[in-house]
């Protein structure tokens, strides 16, 4: 097998473990290939004279059978005859695996019969594509808000990166992009919080302008995360928090602090670090009045200061990075600097150290205690108290919270630092006999708080923490942290060299300016009780100092960024440090490791790369024979230790799958061996090289592997193997390198995953240098293809879609088949977008891809875009199809769940706005029954069925309506709902003559709590449907309390139908009501009813109703078409039996005219079966 063999080349390949060094048994089992055709599917057979054991798997197109014996026999027969539904078939892993590529389109079952194995085999044809008016050619964008609790959200979700424009204008923000698409502002306006207005634009802007009035004071704010353009508006408690305190600064020097938040600009441009900027600069300086002379003065020694609020924004994409740019001009050091001589020994007296006095001991404590005017400090107050007890001076800080801190001594003076902002109260500090410290006073800074205290030389401080409060105590001893930090060098990292600390806990960058040595101080404050740096570290362009608590770094540069992650903080700048690379300890004597981890590695480490290489490719043959000879020595209970010597030495030298084997073979001996953290991660390295994404991740997410960057690394690219963007953005970031002792083709994947993992989250410089690692290292002709790929998503996101569109189109045509495929997709979005192409050309050159690649996130990709284009050429059917296809091969995808919503969506769509109504009915139902599983859960799926069933009423699809409530009424309904549509139900059963299913559909669907109304007409039903099955007398005991004028015809007509004359002539009275009474026109209806009354008097032998409806409608019944049946009946020669005769032979005409069923029947003319029931 060869070496080095690239995770994009084995996503189909199942390498049964341990058959490299031991092998498997001999004698494999004789097997006989035959193909079976028929029309449209096939059958594979595999006869054996005994019953193969096999699992079976599916990997995209992949269809991939483990047997639990060897198996011999040939294909060469078979393939030509199967190439309609298969593209390759080939037997590996010495007999044990056959493999099937299926052709596109088709699919595959596995049943036994007998010994044999048979695979049914079919092909799924594609009607042609659908071609349709293209549209206005602009995107849709979807707007999306949320809310949080300092600010509310906006975000415009670009398919690909636009630039834009950001103004805000006292009461009113203006978003301008510089591309058109199509928005849903109406939507945007109801979900804006209630303070901020969308305002209307000229429609000639209204594709590419948002104007939002916004109330006093608010200050949003305007960035990208990845291609989509974010707005946040601050709450109104947000933004009175946040408002600046803006200080007085009494120096010359004029520093300027610059605080850069990682989220990548509107338009993305070279830059290490694209970032929104938002400067302070100090206010002039002013005046300072000179002191009286021998006086020792505030403003003397105060420090230059900046505005005291800096908000930095967390990176988009990767939210447990946040990294601090400073830029700062250095002080000015002809600036007097305060004294250090005679320590004051004030008096006993203890005053407030804010209010002037005369008082001796309150002028000599006051002399002690440099305390600023209030507009150069903000903040609450804080407590500071100190108490000397035999000799020990503590100060106390009373903190009510958790606050990280910083403890350090500098050219004589200590320094307490915290991240929270603000002002000291000394007015409880004692002072007497105190023979420690001199000065004390209150440094500005921005984001925290700063204590200097000028300090007795040989005077040190040892820090702990009282509750909440902390407590420094100074005396004679020597400054060191109780727990030192460790600070390593990371020479490949996302933006070039960095330092690294491993620390928990890391609190916001303080910064300050030191008055007595004139520079620039950066301040980490820790929570974690006695971290801190034992010895000062001098690097090129920094120098970390000496600190009890937290990190304290001189910069001697501009530029410098801190970054805190969630397992310790970085150290670094925009072009990278000029850092040495770490000691080599190679050929040192190495102690063992405590931990089970290899001895000598550096911090991080978990792989010894160099160690385990045993002098790299000149010597592989002679180690590798070697470590196997080893391994054929040993004795069964001691092999797996060379084992695993022999799986580190293939593992060293990229090759994955031996070194799976191995430690499947091993842990199948010593459990407790392959659970050491160490070869853990070698076998989920491995899994992930051989494409085997999910035991990857298994082996690799273990806890006993959190805080190693190395094994950062491999989470990450495991996450990005599995679609897992987010997740694998933040592994990268905590890995920050790629040794320089990896494999190359252990390196070259790596890097290619975390520079595409990077560019999807829109840091693209950092991207870079990931390919730079690559393009370092000698690429071969398919990695070179892939740079070249990675390097056009780059240059696009700058701008440059010249030199990307060129990139991609190289690519397109070459022979990598890695980027070939993903060259002619980008290529195919450009040219779309830009309306080089139209959408049926996109979708067919896409269509071509799908058979190019199969099985992977691209893939699913693919089938998500081609899902999309189809639905906006309402190509409803393929469109679904496309995105059912990518949600059920690939069930584990991160974007799964995001997809299965839009495709519900979608199908609701169709069948909420009209779509479904163009169609003719049967098509519409044919949809619904292919993609049936969409229907939302609730009201919206229950008027999807309620509609589609109105529709095939109308062209009385009666049973095919029936079906549709049916599974409604049985699965997806309860309480009055379900006895409301079980009615409906049963009014179709009886509209299509089956009143036996009507009487089930009734009794399915008895439900508690109904209406009076509701119960009353499923009452009628039920009497109707008993009527039709021949039971008058018990149909007409369920109505007889219902006088509604429903029960009224139901009961005319099974009386009317039974010949109950009697009995129906004051029904018919009751129907006709006040008509005709007026003298006007009846109407056809009406006409009917009196005829049928008229009749039942007749037939009854009531003349008084005869006389009455002759008195009431002789003239109205003239004008009708029963005026000669009207005269028969009530005229003067209504005795002779010809006319009777002649009015029988009509009778049964008339009758069939009123009905109960009738009512139902004229609503259903004028409006749906939903109406008419409700």
């Amino acid at each position: 097998m060869s070496r080095g063999l690239s995770l994009f080349k084995m996503l189909f390949v199942v390498t049964v473990v341990g058959v490299v060094i031991l092998g498997r048994q001999a004698g494999a089992v004789e097997v006989n290939f035959t193909a079976t055709i028929k029309s449209g599917s096939a059958a594979l057979l595999i006869a054996s004279r005994s019953q193969l054991g096999f699992s079976q798997d599916r990997v995209g197109s992949g269809l991939i059978l483990t047997f639990d014996k060897s198996i011999q026999g040939s294909l060469q027969a078979v393939k030509p005859q199967l190439r309609t539904y298969v593209d390759d078939m080939r037997i590996e892993d010495q007999g044990e695996t056959l493999v099937i590529m299926l052709a596109a389109g088709s699919e595959a079952s596995i049943r036994r019969s007998g010994n044999d194995i048979v695979i049914d085999l079919s092909a799924a044809g594609r009607p042609p594509a659908k071609i349709a008016d293209s549209a206005d050619g602009l995107p849709a964008v979807a707007v999306r808000t949320g809310r949080h609790p300092t600010y509310n959200r906006v975000v415009f979700d670009w398919p690909k990166a636009v630039k834009f424009s950001f103004d805000v204008d006292n009461d009113q923000a203006r978003l301008s992009f510089a591309r058109g698409a199509r928005f849903d502002r109406q939507g945007l306006r109801r979900k804006l919080p209630a303070e901020v207005k969308l305002l209307d634009v000229a429609a000639d802007k209204s594709d590419r302008e948002f104007v939002f009035a916004l109330p006093a004071g608010l200050q949003p704010k305007a960035f990208t995360a990845g291609t989509k353009v974010v707005v946040d508006f601050p709450t109104a408690a947000a933004a009175v928090t946040a408002k600046p305190v803006s200080p007085v600064v009494k120096t010359k020097a004029k520093p300027k602090i610059k605080t850069v938040a990682a989220a990548p600009k509107a338009t993305v441009k070279k830059t290490k670090q694209p970032a929104v900027v938002a400067e302070t600069t100090p206010t002039p300086p002013t005046e300072t009045k000179p002191a009286a002379a021998g006086a020792t003065t505030a403003s003397s020694a105060a420090p230059p200061t900046t505005a005291s609020a800096v908000q930095v924004a967390p990176r988009p994409q990767a939210a447990a990075k946040e990294t601090q740019t400073i830029s700062m001009t250095a002080v000015d050091s002809s600036q007097p600097k305060p004294a250090v001589g005679k320590v004051v020994k004030p008096s006993p007296a203890v005053g407030s150290s804010n209010t002037p006095t005369t008082d001796p001991s309150r002028a000599a404590k006051n002399s002690m205690f440099n305390v600023l005017p209030e507009r150069l400090i903000s903040g609450p107050s804080l407590p500071v108290t100190s108490q000397i007890n035999d000799g020990l001076l503590s100060i106390r800080f009373e903190w009510s919270e958790l606050v990280p801190a910083a403890v350090f001594v500098r050219a004589g003076y200590l320094w307490v630092v915290f991240d929270q902002s603000v002002r000291f109260d000394f007015s409880k500090f004692a002072v007497e006999d105190n023979l420690r410290i001199g000065r004390v006073e209150q440094i500005p800074g921005v984001a925290g708080s700063a204590l200097r205290v000028e300090l007795v030389p040989g005077v040190d401080p040892r820090v702990w923490r009282d509750g909440l409060a902390w407590v420094v105590e100074l005396q004679p001893q020597e400054i060191l942290p109780q727990v030192p930090l460790t600070i390593t060098t990371q020479m490949v990292a996302l933006n070039g060299p960095r330092l690294f600390v491993p620390i928990d806990s890391v609190g916001k960058t303080v910064m300050l300016i030191d008055p007595m040595v004139g520079d620039n101080l950066l301040v980490v404050p820790l929570s974690q009780l006695g971290r801190g740096v034992d010895k000062a570290r001098k690097y090129a362009q920094l120098t970390v100092l000496r600190s009890a608590q937290g990190i304290a770094i001189s910069p001697n540069i501009d530029g410098i960024q801190i970054a805190s992650l969630p397992d310790g903080m970085t150290i670094g700048s925009a072009d990278g440090l000029k850092l040495s690379p770490p000691p080599d300890n190679k050929g040192q004597e190495l102690a063992p490791s405590l931990d089970g981890l290899p001895p000598g590695l550096a911090p991080g480490r978990i792989f010894a790369m160099q160690r385990w290489q045993r002098g790299g490719e000149d010597n592989f043959m002679d180690n590798k024979q070697k470590l196997q000879g080893l391994v054929a020595d040993a004795t069964s209970v001691a092999r797996n230790a060379p084992r695993l010597a022999l799986a580190q030495f293939y593992f060293a030298h990229g090759l994955a799958a031996e070194t799976k084997g191995l430690l499947t073979i091993i842990g199948e001996d010593d459990q407790q061996l392959v659970s050491r953290m160490d070869v853990r991660a070698m076998r989920g390295a491995a899994a992930l090289m051989l494409g085997r994404v999910k035991p990857a991740l298994v082996d690799l997410e273990h806890p006993s592997l959190d805080g190693y960057s190395e094994a950062e690394l491999w989470r990450g690219a495991a996450n990005a193997a599995a679609g897992l963007w987010p997740e694998a953005a933040e592994n990268f970031i905590r890995g920050g390198e790629i040794p320089g002792d990896y494999p190359r083709s252990f390196a070259a994947d790596l890097a290619m995953l975390a520079a595409e993992t990077l560019i999807r989250s829109g840091d693209y410089e950092a991207a870079s240098t990931f390919l730079d690692v690559v393009s370092g290292r000698q690429p071969s002709d398919a990695e070179s293809a892939r740079l070249r790929y990675l390097r056009a998503q780059v240059l696009f996101a700058a701008g440059d879609e010249q030199s990307a569109v060129s990139l991609w189109r190289a690519g397109a045509d070459g022979n990598d088949r890695w980027s070939q495929v993903r060259s002619e997709r980008d290529l195919v979005k450009y040219e779309l977008a830009e309306g080089i192409i139209s959408t049926i050309d996109a979708i067919d050159r896409l269509e071509a891809l799908r058979f190019t690649w199969r099985g992977d996130e691209v893939e699913f990709g693919l089938l998500e875009e081609l899902g999309e284009l189809y639905l906006t050429e309402a190509d409803y059917v393929r469109g679904l199809v496309a995105l059912k296809q990518a949600v059920t091969n690939f069930p584990e995808n991160s974007s799964t769940p995001a997809l299965t919503e839009r495709m519900t969506e979608a199908f609701q769509k169709i069948f909420t706005d009209g779509s479904a109504a163009a169609m003719t009915p049967l098509n519409a139902l044919s949809l619904y029954d292919r993609f049936r599983e969409l229907t939302p859960v609730g009201a919206a799926g229950d008027q999807i069925i309620e509609s589609l069933v109105d529709r095939l009423v109308e062209v009385d699809l009666l049973d095919r309506a029936a079906l549709l409530l049916e599974r409604q009424v049985q699965f997806r309904l309860q309480g009055p709902d379900k006895a409301r549509v079980g009615a409906r139900l049963a009014l179709i059963h009886l509209l299509d003559r089956q009143a036996a299913a009507a009487i089930k559909a009734l009794d399915g669907s008895v439900s508690p709590g109904l209406s009076l109304d509701l119960a009353r007409e499923r009452n009628r039903l039920r009497s109707r449907s008993i009527f039709e099955l021949g039971d008058p007398e018990n149909a007409l005991s369920l109505i007889r309390r219902d006088s509604s004028k429903d029960a009224d015809l139901l009961r005319a007509d099974i009386m009317w139908q039974t010949q109950k004359w009697g009995p129906v002539t004051p029904v018919f009275e009751r129907l006709i009501g006040e008509s005709g009474t007026d003298g006007r026109r009846i109407d056809e209806r009406t006409a009917v009813l009196v005829l049928n009354w008229t009749i039942a008097a007749f037939m009854s032998k009531d003349s008084r109703a005869v006389n009455l409806a002759r008195e009431r409608f002789s003239k109205a019944m003239e004008e009708t078409p029963y005026r000669e049946a009207f005269l028969l009946l009530t005229g003067d020669n209504r005795d002779n039996p010809a006319d009777i005769l002649s009015l029988t032979k009509r009778y049964d005409e008339i009758g069939r005219v009123q009905s109960f069923l009738t009512s139902y029947r004229d609503k259903l003319k004028v409006g749906p079966l939903s109406a008419a029931t409700n």
